[in-house]
């Protein structure tokens, strides 16, 4: 780019001798000077939509995963979701003895414990001890009968309910640090140890479970970062690091696309009718699926219809249309 003092120079000794054509130099020089600034500018935002892209695709996909895999700990969701992968059909007895309570009741009414059954199993039944005695057996008893089961340890283990309650000796990913299941989910395994006679009368393992639970279990332990060991510990660190860029590039993109304009600048949308016509699918699927996502969706939709569009001001503001 040539020094404004050149330019100075040049155009000063053509304003003397000839004005008009000095002047006429000027406009096309100020013309080409701000076309390669413009083009500057260009190149720089380009630069900057193009790395914002090629991040925020796979840093997308991700965020998806964390969103599906974490669904299912949702309230709403989440709940009814357990009941259909880990509820429905799912017995740990067969024909066997029948159960009292699930082991997240159990949980719920054992004092001294702040343990949370494994997400597969929460809705399990627990069973019953079936022997006759007066004389229950120790933890100790109950701790070497899934030793022998093969239930890899540490456990969390859940006292007898009552004189019919079996011992629920838990392997799982969940509250037991150190337990090989944590990682490698497929060991995870509960057994149930009759109270006066030390047999097991019941086992549930990653086997048994439903092919939803399966699934939500091993998204579970990917999502909490513990699948796949110090490799699911570097790619969550990165992972982190890319949503942090997403986040602080975007309002840079926005203030420079923005310019001198006032509001929220938002741009007008551009997809064809059919993507319109797709995208409001899409999002009438997601608002079924996810009701709160739906309600917020509505109420959203109703601000937008009765107050922002109703309000000059806030239409302007918001570039509503």
């Amino acid at each position: 780019m040539l020094d404004r003092g050149v330019i100075g120079l040049v155009i000063g000794a053509g304003l003397a001798q000839h004005p008009q054509r000095a002047l006429a130099e000027l406009v096309r020089i100020r013309s080409w000077h701000n076309s390669i600034l413009q083009k500057e500018r260009t190149e720089r935002n380009s630069g900057r939509i193009r790395w914002h892209a090629i991040v925020g695709l796979p840093v997308g996909l991700g965020v998806l995963m964390l969103v599906v895999s974490g669904l299912p700990w949702t309230g709403v969701w989440g709940s009814v979701a357990q009941q259909v992968a880990s509820g429905n059909g799912v017995s740990l007895w067969g024909e066997g003895p029948g159960a009292e309570s699930t082991i997240d009741e159990l949980i719920e009414s054992t004092s001294g414990t702040n343990a949370e059954a494994g997400w597969a199993i929460g809705n399990g039944p627990t069973g019953t001890s079936t022997s006759v005695g007066t004389t229950p057996i120790s933890i100790d008893d109950a701790v070497a009968a899934a030793r022998a089961e093969g239930a890899p340890e540490p456990y969390s283990i859940i006292y007898p309910d009552g004189g019919t309650g079996v011992f629920s000796v838990m392997s799982s990913q969940w509250n037991d640090n150190g337990n090989p299941a944590e990682s490698e989910v497929s060991l995870e395994r509960t057994i149930h140890v009759d109270q006066y006679s030390g047999e097991i009368v019941g086992t549930y393992g990653y086997d048994d479970y439903s092919i939803t639970a399966q699934i939500v279990s091993q998204g579970i332990a990917v999502h909490e970062g513990r699948r796949l060991g110090v490799i699911n510990t570097i790619l969550s660190t990165l992972f982190c690091l890319a949503v942090m860029f997403m986040c602080m590039s975007a309002p840079i993109m926005w203030w420079a696309r923005r310019g001198t304009a006032s509001g929220m600048a938002a741009p007008r949308a551009k997809l064809p009718i059919w993507g319109n016509l797709l995208l409001v699918v899409v999002m009438v699927g997601l608002g079924i699926f996810l009701p709160l996502f739906g309600l917020s969706l509505i109420v959203i939709l109703a601000l937008d219809q009765l107050l922002i569009r109703r309000m000059p001001r806030m239409k302007k503001f918001f570039g509503s249309v």
